[in-house]
């Protein structure tokens, strides 16, 4: 009896991981198209947009046609001048 039940648990337990992992995947507050409409209305010709990290990665288009990574604080867009100061 106890040997059914802890297997049908175990069950249960492994049918629900995935359910449980993608749903961590949707808490993540990361808006692509709403950051790179945010950093362009603050005048940063950004051409696209990712994770990275802790950080967001910007492909920002310089005035001389070529395109820097630039990295961004997620929750201010402030951008990141020096990865020693951050904790």
């Amino acid at each position: 009896m106890f040997k059914r039940t802890a297997i049908a648990f175990a069950s249960i337990a492994l049918l629900a991981a995935p359910a449980m992992a993608s749903s961590s995947l949707t808490t993540d507050s990361f808006n692509k198209d709403h950051v790179i409409s945010s950093l362009q209305e603050r005048g940063v010709n950004v051409q696209d947009a990712e994770r990275w990290g802790t950080f967001i990665r910007a492909f920002v288009k310089q005035a001389d046609g070529t395109v820097k990574s630039e990295l961004f604080q997620p929750n201010t867009l402030a951008p990141v001048t020096n990865l020693a100061d951050v904790g």
